[in-house]
């Protein structure tokens, strides 16, 4: 047979097929449907330790891919969380800037006025406080 050197020298015969030292190994050139035929024959053909190796390596892909998925589910929750005591804070932070804010709009000597006598409990000389101590 004559040997076609289109493969970079290998040694691929007429047809497609490369000898090695135990069997005949198809080239690329066929079709995707006989690939999957071959890859079917391959497996039904093959022992049972290897189809055990096969189907634990599956088994164990697919429970690393769940709790992967279950992992970042969890994590997003928790942010989701924390995103929403951040949007509450921020809710709060804004009230309080404007109730501050209208204070600022008023009349200063009455702000100090009003600050003095909440927080500091002052009152003018002379000034009498009266206590509701009934209750």
């Amino acid at each position: 047979m004559a040997r076609n050197t289109g493969t970079h020298g290998r040694g691929v015969r007429k047809g497609g097929y490369r000898r090695t030292a135990h069997k005949k190994i198809r080239h690329s050139t066929r079709s995707f449907k006989n690939q999957k035929d071959d890859f079917i024959y391959a497996v039904r053909s093959a022992g049972f330790g290897t189809k055990l190796i096969v189907g634990t390596v599956i088994v164990a892909a697919i429970m690393i891919g769940t709790l992967s998925i279950a992992n970042s589910l969890n994590s997003i929750s928790k942010k989701e969380e924390i995103l929403a005591q951040l949007d509450q804070q921020i809710l709060d932070q804004t009230a309080e800037n404007k109730k501050l804010e209208d204070e600022l709009k008023g009349d200063l000597d009455q702000l100090i006025e009003a600050k003095a006598r909440e927080k500091l409990d002052m009152v003018y000389p002379g000034e009498k406080i009266f206590y509701n101590t009934a209750g």
